[in-house]
């Protein structure tokens, strides 16, 4: 699959998420899009991307909604924000 459907797909389960009318924490619906657009991203580049919620950082600094890695190793964090 190449990215740019990968990013069609994302932005169609987007809108899908919030074209219904049944109200939840926007941010929130972002989260399955988002570990999906990773993961395929991560099959278009040859190598495994896993994103793993709320993980917590060294002595409980805080907790973004994602830690990312790459071939099992730690390559960053991920904070979502959805817009109105």
């Amino acid at each position: 699959m190449g990215m740019q459907s990968t990013l069609q797909e994302f932005a169609d389960a987007i809108h899908a998420k919030f074209s219904v009318h049944i109200t939840g924490e926007p941010e929130d619906q972002l989260r399955a899009p988002f570990e999906c657009l990773l993961q395929a991203a991560g099959e278009t580049a040859d190598v495994a991307v896993v994103a793993v919620g709320e993980p917590l950082l060294y002595q409980h600094a805080g907790r973004p909604d994602f830690g990312v890695s790459v071939d099992k190793l730690l390559c960053g964090y991920v904070e979502l924000k959805a817009s109105n």
